[in-house]
């Protein structure tokens, strides 16, 4: 794992942006391939599409009147990378994950922006050889003990049958640094995918397969407390073939519960026979209501359930289909608040439609995709509470046709002893202590590694003197005169030391601090993280 900070590339888009405000704004760049993957709106209004331009991870920042403001893009000089996640934390802070497209592997990032500024605050490359086969695919704020936890999985080789294990991650949301790794094996599992904090709970959204003599892939969601302990797991779903896949990878928080949007072959194994599903839970995972819609044109294939919202009179899914041509089809429906089928429409514009983010306001809609066939552009259509839009003639939204059946199911629990965490810091350390070994009274100190990448491409250096109980830090000649504030901080997060300094050159004396692993940070006079190494203690 290293921390980099990364040059943010603005680009203009008035020059071939096309702004529609009260029903479509659709943008694009003349040569290049742009792609929509998520849709994240802020407290005060606005929005952010996300997703990729070529190789490189995409921010669009839209006012709440759908004028687009500004787009950057971030290339972390590795193919095929796009912006999975976005949330905004409590103090309005950006968290996010970028990786690359389904399985195809290492680096992943997760990194922290400026709202205003839109600066990566930070920036945490995941490539280590034991996170091979792994995905992080969800982020959740943790105010009260001042974590962001990243949801995902990871397929070591310890896993029953070279199997996958969910897996549940703590960064400290100041510096991004690991204070916490569980992994929960469960046999031949999939992965957490949705996830969200209802008081003290965490509840997640996933996949699961492969334990108790079950073989095909059902849904599932899991209760967390907040120290990563899993309170239960319960799946649901149960399809007429042992092989089957059942996906439910997106859910909505409601009073007395949640519901989940899914897609999968209840029936088959066949991807030409996917349906879409939506149920309802409450909150200790017991199952209410639930519905099967299919497509009832032959041609047409389920591809993914990518958005669920609640309105004012029930819940609106988003959906990707995909026709004999290879053609997206971009579907909404709607589903009352008990459950009924209300209406279905497909999505319109010249070119083929791929819809992967949704929100609501009062009395509208907002959806987000990528229009293909036309330089792959991005679009958000502004829909009114019955799926219509008005206004432009390029874009269009005309009933769609489902056929809808009660999903008759119940609760499974799963077997809770087969659920145990496995807590691990190592797994993600690619660090070793230097050479210094430790007397009976002597404090001895190593430098393990120099994550941090200043900007002007000078380093803090920070060496130990083991004799003395010394960190010996020289200054950049760029920060000279320049007060600089150093931290330092143990796994946990907790401040052990804090020093302020113009010199340049300085130490730290550390006699008091028992052995272990800690973080030493440098900030400059605005409060920006500079650079972050990691040492050891050894008593």
């Amino acid at each position: 794992m290293k921390t980099l900070i990364l040059p943010v590339l603005f680009i203009s888009l008035f020059s071939f942006g096309q702004t529609l405000p009260t029903s479509i704004l659709l943008v694009g760049e003349e040569g290049r391939d742009l792609q929509a993957n998520g849709f994240t709106s802020f407290l005060d209004g606005k929005y952010c599409i996300y997703g990729a331009i070529d190789d490189n991870a995409l921010f669009s920042f839209y006012t709440n009147e759908g004028v687009l403001e500004s787009r950057f893009e971030i290339d972390l000089n590795t193919t095929n990378q796009y912006v999975h996640y976005l949330i905004e934390s409590e103090s309005g802070v950006l968290y996010g994950i970028i990786r690359k497209p389904g399985t195809q592997g290492l680096p992943q990032f997760v990194f922290a922006m400026d709202p205003n500024s839109k600066d990566i605050i930070w920036i945490q490359e995941f490539n280590s050889s034991d996170l091979q086969g792994s995905r992080f695919e969800s982020l959740v704020e943790d105010v009260e003990n001042g974590v962001i936890m990243v949801f995902g999985m990871i397929q070591p080789g310890s896993a029953p049958g070279g199997g996958q294990d969910y897996m549940l991650l703590k960064l400290d949301p100041e510096t991004g640094a690991i204070l916490g790794n569980y992994i929960y094996s469960m046999g031949d599992t999939d992965n957490f995918r949705d996830a969200f904090k209802k008081g003290t709970d965490l509840y997640t959204s996933g996949t699961l397969r492969g334990t108790t003599g079950l073989s095909s892939i059902r849904p599932c969601i899991g209760k967390f407390d907040t120290n990563g302990n899993l309170t239960w797991l319960k799946y649901y779903v149960k399809p007429k073939t042992e092989s089957a896949r059942v996906y439910a990878p997106k859910m909505v928080s409601i009073p007395d519960g949640m519901v989940v949007a899914g897609y999968g072959s209840l029936n088959s194994t066949s991807v030409n026979n996917y349906s879409l599903q939506v149920y309802k839970v409450n909150y200790e995972g017991d199952y209410q209501w639930g519905l099967d819609l299919s497509p009832n044109q032959s041609d047409l294939k389920v591809i993914e359930a990518n958005g669920i919202i609640g309105v004012e009179d029930g819940y609106v899914v988003g959906a990707v289909l995909q026709d004999g041509e290879s053609n997206f089809r971009a579907l909404i429906y709607k589903i009352s608040l008990d459950g009924n089928f209300l209406w279905a429409k497909e999505i319109g514009l010249i070119g083929s439609m791929q819809s992967f983010g949704l929100d609501s306001y009062p009395g509208r809609m907002l959806i987000s995709g990528t229009a293909h066939g036309i330089d792959n552009n991005q679009f958000v259509a502004n829909l009114n509470k019955d799926g219509e839009v008005e206004g432009t003639d390029c874009l269009w939204v005309k009933p769609f046709a489902l056929d809808y059946t009660e999903l008759l199911s119940e609760t499974y629990i799963a077997d809770p002893v087969s659920y145990e965490p496995v807590f691990s810091l190592e797994l993600f350390s690619d660090f070793e202590v230097f050479g210094v070994e430790a007397t009976s009274n002597e404090v001895c100190l190593g430098i393990t590694s120099s994550f941090g990448i200043n900007t002007e491409k000078e380093k803090f250096l920070v060496f130990p003197n083991p004799a003395s109980s010394q960190l010996n830090i020289e200054t950049p000649a760029s920060k000279l005169g320049k007060k600089i504030e150093v931290k330092i901080t143990d796994l946990t997060g907790r401040l052990v030391l804090a020093e302020n300094s113009v010199a340049e050159i300085f130490t730290i004396q550390l006699p008091n601090i028992e052995s272990g692993i800690y973080f030493v940070s440098f900030w400059n006079e605005e409060g920006m993280l500079l650079q972050t190494n990691k040492f050891t203690i050894i008593q």
